[in-house]
């Protein structure tokens, strides 16, 4: 997975393909950076389709695929709102989080009719046993802007705010430089 990072207003507006495409016009494929270290040896094989669910409806995102001419690895193209292996947006995430802390998950839910119950007390117990501790290590919270606490996870950890299958990897992190400190 490859973090396309950039400045446009996807953030706060609904997701579409057209915003995905938009964002990834901008990119430098040139300028891209496998994990091997090989920059812009990285050439457009296909897409997949994810799904991701917005306060009106789900919708199926054409995610790009791409591999390194040097090394042979495959990487999916993700813009910094995207969450690998999760249907919601990070700042939906985040907004669900700021809700249920604030003792307005009602209102969420009524607001994002496409999230259920059961995934939004998901996100609260999978933030509650893994994330909110990384969270006040990195000196942030959820009060923070999000685009502040996106950049900073992938700056930081190359890896996205709530992203699965990546916690163990930030809190090895975490652990070497407590070790070390």
């Amino acid at each position: 997975m490859i973090i396309i990072s950039n400045d446009t207003v996807y953030l706060k507006k609904e997701f579409t393909q057209e915003t995905y495409d938009q964002a990834l016009i901008r990119v430098d494929m040139k300028g891209l950076e496998c994990d091997c270290g090989s920059n812009g040896k990285l050439v457009k094989i296909g897409y997949y389709q994810r799904y991701y669910k917005t306060s009106t409806r789900k919708i199926c995102i054409q995610i790009q695929r791409v591999m390194c001419k040097h090394c042979g690895r495959t990487h999916a193209l993700f813009v910094e709102c995207m969450v690998p292996s999760s249907m919601l947006l990070v700042t939906t995430q985040i907004e669900l989080l700021r809700s249920y802390y604030n003792h307005r998950l009602e209102e969420f839910l009524m607001v994002y009719p496409t999230i259920e119950r059961s995934n939004a007390f998901y996100v609260v117990k999978n933030y509650e046993k893994k994330w909110s501790k990384i969270l006040k290590l990195t000196g942030l919270s959820l009060m923070d802007e999000e685009k502040k606490i996106i950049k900073v996870f992938i700056k930081k950890y190359q890896m996205q705010f709530m992203q699965m299958r990546s916690y163990s990897k930030i809190v090895s992190q975490l652990w070497l430089s407590e070790k070390l400190s």
